[in-house]
């Protein structure tokens, strides 16, 4: 039962399809729960690692010292010394550390316009810096030109998504609770998220306002229509990740967003909508079985050629860059809203 359940990527089609409407991913994660104590179980020394990076508040943390790991050339050494062992769970941790996108946040970017829509909050979590600093670079770009005041509280916490589904409920109701206190002061009507796997868990957390993700937000702006974006004669294949489609049912979002982009071709991944291999942390867990399910989209992309390659979560990104760049792909793997912020007129 373990490795049926650990092979299980989460990515909820089947709940979404149920005409019975059985609520799999509670069951899934009961039995995470149950199971959390068995001294076999692959997922004890992730909770540990866990527990270790999402308790301390700061979303700077890791910034510079992933830009140091990888300048120094650690990484690479790290890299070669793990790969005499095979393909394991730490050689794919290493490889994601590697490609890792850091940027250093403040707690306040003003509007860039005089007349102020509103006051927003961004959601960065506990690896947002670290990982994905482009994507909320973009972010704060975009979102002070249309005109919105940005929060984003030093003291908010990891979102609890992976707590929840390796047999933490606890630990993920606290890091819940401690999210509510640090946006809860805050003078905001909505709190924006970038990464589709945080903001599913997010909507299931009472957060003190609405929880909405960056593409919903801008397409409900006053100001998105009269904004100017330069035009792009340029292919990207779009990934629409299993949390967009089955826990937010966002299908379609980014497709209409980015006709804010003139000549932009817009074209989705053919084929049945299986998961990348990424799920959660399928792809520390069990590296070979991930990277099987993602050679089905990298023939794609390869006989594609696309510009871009569009994902609107992190982990799914993680996963793209890694397994492009071993196969000599050349494509770059961002999320929507950094193109939309490259092309701002």
């Amino acid at each position: 039962m373990q490795q049926h359940l650990d092979h299980c990527l989460g990515c909820m089609a089947c709940e979404a399809m149920c005409p019975s409407n059985v609520a799999y991913g509670r069951l899934l994660d009961n039995a995470q729960v149950m199971l959390a104590d068995d001294k076999t179980n692959p997922r004890k020394l992730l909770r540990m690692i866990l527990n270790q990076a999402s308790h301390d508040n700061g979303f700077n943390r890791y910034a510079k010292p992933l830009r140091w790991y990888r300048k120094s050339g650690l990484q690479s050494l790290a890299g070669a010394v793990l790969r005499l062992a095979g393909n394991t769970p730490m050689v794919r941790a290493n490889d994601i550390l590697g490609i890792a996108q850091t940027t250093m946040l403040k707690n306040f970017y003003p509007a860039s316009k005089k007349n102020v829509l509103g006051e927003v909050a961004l959601f960065a979590g506990c690896m947002g810096s670290g990982f994905d600093g482009e994507t909320l670079s973009s972010s704060i770009q975009v979102l002070t030109h249309l005109g919105y005041n940005l929060h984003i509280p030093s003291t908010q916490y990891c979102c609890g998504a992976l707590h929840q589904h390796h047999g933490q409920p606890q630990q993920a109701q606290l890091l819940a609770q401690q999210n509510q206190s640090a946006f809860g002061n805050l003078p905001v009507s909505h709190i924006i998220h970038t990464s589709n796997g945080c903001g599913a868990r997010l909507a299931q957390s009472n957060m003190p306002v609405p929880v909405i993700d960056i593409l919903s937000f801008l397409l409900s702006s006053p100001a998105l229509a009269s904004t100017e974006f330069w035009p792009l004669d340029e292919k990207a294949l779009l990934h629409e990740s299993c949390s967009s489609l089955h826990k937010l049912r966002l299908a379609g979002v980014i497709q209409q967003a980015l006709k804010m982009i003139p000549q932009l071709q817009i074209i989705d991944i053919p084929g049945p909508r299986i998961c990348c291999g990424a799920g959660s942390s399928h792809q520390l867990l069990f590296p070979e079985l991930a990277d099987k399910l993602l050679q089905l989209k990298t023939d794609i992309i390869k006989a594609a050629q696309p510009k871009y390659l569009l994902s609107d979560n992190l982990g799914c990104s993680l996963h793209f860059r890694s397994g492009l760049k071993k196969a000599g792909i050349e494509v770059k793997v961002i999320h929507p809203v950094t193109l939309l912020a490259q092309q701002l007129g």
